[in-house]
């Protein structure tokens, strides 16, 4: 979903709206569907891995990769906040400058 933002920095004005709305909607299933998702998935995963093949020890491989994939669904949800509470993060105050100056 980022790449939305590198192209709407070379895109023309117009353009500009439909990408923004592109990116919220590719950050909102990505970040906050996919991701969340797989991460319920991994625990899952290393639940089982840990009972069926770990004799019951918590921490072996798979824990790991779900403290990572924990971490970054929680900054995540940290991002998404910033996103939609300041609307300034990620670029998004040049759409609203845009907006209040063809206002005038």
């Amino acid at each position: 979903n980022t790449w939305f933002k590198f192209v709407r920095r070379y895109s023309p004005d117009w353009l500009t709206q439909p990408l923004d709305l592109a990116f919220i909607v590719s950050w909102l299933v990505i970040r906050c569907g996919v991701y969340p998702y797989y991460f319920v998935l991994m625990i899952q995963e290393w639940h089982r891995y840990t009972r069926d093949e770990c004799d019951g020890k918590a921490w072996n491989s798979a824990s790991l990769a779900a403290v990572l994939l924990g971490t970054l669904c929680t900054l995540n949800l940290h991002w998404t906040i910033e996103l939609f509470s300041k609307r300034s993060y990620l670029g998004m105050s040049a759409m609203t400058k845009a907006k209040t100056e063809n206002n005038k």
